[in-house]
């Protein structure tokens, strides 16, 4: 499935295992994963959804952050009542790897 498929359906895809690939903007104050590298470097969080990386994560963030990565994890849907405008957030992540040797810098 696609990360534009999550954002625009997230109420269909809440408490589901999701396999998605995105930008991964890894940050202590909070994770997120992007449709293109250009929401990042914009912060454009409506285009991404939030990640709460696993610790492995954390300790290969040399080789995953700022790339666009591959992960497989559960989604959960934001409430309606939050401000955070992300559609949810991805936890419990069995599986992550760098999709792609480009991390879409020029």
């Amino acid at each position: 499935m696609s990360l534009i498929q999550i954002i625009a359906n997230a109420e269909a895809f809440d408490g589901k295992q999701v396999l998605v690939t995105g930008y991964l903007d890894l940050a202590f104050e909070g994770s997120e994963l992007y449709v293109h590298c250009e929401d990042a470097e914009h912060h454009l969080i409506m285009n991404g959804v939030r990640v709460r990386a696993s610790s492995g994560m954390n300790h290969d963030a040399d080789k995953i952050n700022h790339k666009y990565t591959l992960i497989v994890g559960r989604f959960h849907a934001t409430p309606p009542d939050v401000v955070h405008p992300a559609a949810g957030t991805i936890d419990s992540i069995t599986e992550y790897r760098m999709w792609a040797a480009n991390d879409g810098s020029q």
